[in-house]
């Protein structure tokens, strides 16, 4: 919870827009393929879309951030 108290996560447009970008960075790490020994394993999600981060002020001092992530489908 790196951005708890920290100013540069505020209500401005700009910051909100970047904090999302921050938040989609460990989606788009996981949805990166693998080779391990010449085999090539998918990513473990899909990449993010518009709108799978969500940042909504619930006041002053309170944000919440909703994330989705869409893993791909696989039997078991």
């Amino acid at each position: 919870v790196a951005k708890v108290a920290d100013r540069s996560l505020n209500s401005t447009p700009s910051s909100i827009e970047a904090h999302q970008a921050y938040f989609a960075k460990v989606l788009r790490e996981m949805s990166r393929s693998t080779q391990i020994n010449g085999v090539s394993f998918p990513g473990e999600a899909k990449p993010p879309k518009e709108g799978d981060v969500v940042i909504t002020w619930k006041n002053k001092n309170n944000v919440e951030v909703y994330i989705t992530v869409r893993t791909y489908e696989c039997p078991k």
